[in-house]
């Protein structure tokens, strides 16, 4: 059979299900190969899966491995390892300042609007460091080295817990939960500071 045949017996509206399918292959594929080699972030090292997809991210902070999985990232690649498409993880200390406070600091990522107030944002959970600025010059004073040093038995208190509750958990022969002890040292620390009281949490 001639090929110019074939190709008038090939019906001429195709199924709608199979243009969407290909449309929607073909997206994915372009979206994947962008990602990859073509992102302002693709000179940074990281394996392919967090290159292309969030995926890879959202499992494992579901899982609880996100700092273990990170931290073998770095030892494979580097200081600075790519996590997911439009996220760097940067383990040197050198990063501090430019990332949090050279020139304001950068854009912070879309999840802090989690803990925006009836939909407002904080200090905390503004994104825009232009928008921080402003806010956080009459809380500055608080957060200078000496007024830290000043009330830091507030926060060694809450250390000493954190230490006293992880060696608790270490007697169960099971593995301790690292990450959630850590997030709970964060938020026990901020309270105490800020509020000055200490809720033995």
């Amino acid at each position: 059979m001639a090929v110019s045949n074939l190709l008038d017996e090939l019906p001429l509206t195709t199924h709608p299900i199979s243009v969407f399918l290909a449309t929607a292959t073909l997206l994915l594929l372009t979206t994947y190969v962008y990602r990859a080699f073509f992102h302002p972030l693709s000179r940074i090292p990281g394996p392919l899966l967090p290159r292309v997809t969030s995926l890879w991210l959202y499992y494992h902070s579901y899982r609880g491995t996100e700092c273990t999985a990170i931290h073998r990232l770095h030892q494979q690649y580097g200081s600075v390892v790519r996590v997911a498409p439009n996220e760097v993880d940067i383990s040197d200390g050198a990063g501090l300042a430019p990332v949090y406070t050279g020139r304001g600091g950068f854009l912070k990522a879309r999840c802090y609007e989690n803990f925006d107030i009836d939909g407002h944002p904080s200090i905390f959970s503004a994104l825009d460091p232009a928008h921080r600025a402003s806010r956080a010059k009459p809380v500055v004073p608080m957060f200078a080295t000496s007024a830290i040093r000043a009330r830091s038995d507030i926060l060694y208190g809450c250390v000493d817990r954190m230490v006293a509750r992880m060696q608790a958990e270490s007697k169960s022969g099971k593995p301790v939960n690292i990450l959630n002890l850590s997030r709970s040292l964060a938020v026990d620390v901020v309270s105490a500071y800020l509020f000055g009281k200490d809720y033995g949490g």
